[in-house]
């Protein structure tokens, strides 16, 4: 397991070379990924989600070059977007902000760049969830503090309210409890 993260580490420079190659700056600025092990970790329930295309696409670079390593020949890779984070940069009424999320946050923003208002069902369509209430939490978490969405009836719009004290923005993670208890 400490050879994998280890060898990770050391292909660092090589995996920003292959992006810098096959990527433009406006897709992929910077790519860090962690590579664990499943069997060594204890690790959240992992959200059966479709990601926005652009997360495709850098999805897809990164398993060419992890493929195309001799090294992992005998490695499946897998993505699991309760871990990782990712910043977002955007301005907002003439101020520009840094938004720190979990994965699974931004597949639901980005769905706003499209539609001002969703309902969950349409949330889940387009994320292609399997149960539609896996999402409750990460909905509830984007309503919470610093409230980018608000909640009317039951559609999700994007708060045109929304203001930080802060240019760095972290959004709290979403809470998954097992409801099988």
């Amino acid at each position: 397991m400490m050879l994998d993260v280890e060898n990770c580490y050391l292909k660092k420079p090589a995996i920003e070379e292959y992006f810098r190659k096959h990527s433009t700056p406006a897709l992929v600025r910077e790519f860090h990924a962690n590579v664990l092990s499943n069997c060594e970790w204890m690790l959240p329930a992992k959200l059966e989600l479709s990601p926005p295309d652009n997360i495709i696409l850098i999805q897809r670079l990164f398993e060419d070059f992890f493929t195309a390593d001799p090294s992992n020949l005998n490695r499946r890779l897998e993505w699991n977007y309760a871990l990782g984070s990712i910043e977002l940069k955007f301005n907002w009424q003439d101020k520009d902000y840094i938004l720190v999320c979990k994965p699974y946050h931004y597949f639901v923003l980005a769905l706003f760049q499209k539609t001002p208002s969703l309902s969950l069902s349409d949330i889940a369509a387009a994320l292609q969830a399997k149960d539609p209430t896996t999402l409750e939490p990460v909905l509830e978490a984007l309503l919470a503090v610093p409230k980018l969405l608000i909640k009317n009836d039951d559609r999700y719009t994007l708060n045109s309210e929304f203001k930080s004290k802060t240019k760095r923005v972290h959004l709290k993670e979403a809470n998954f409890e097992d409801k099988s208890k």
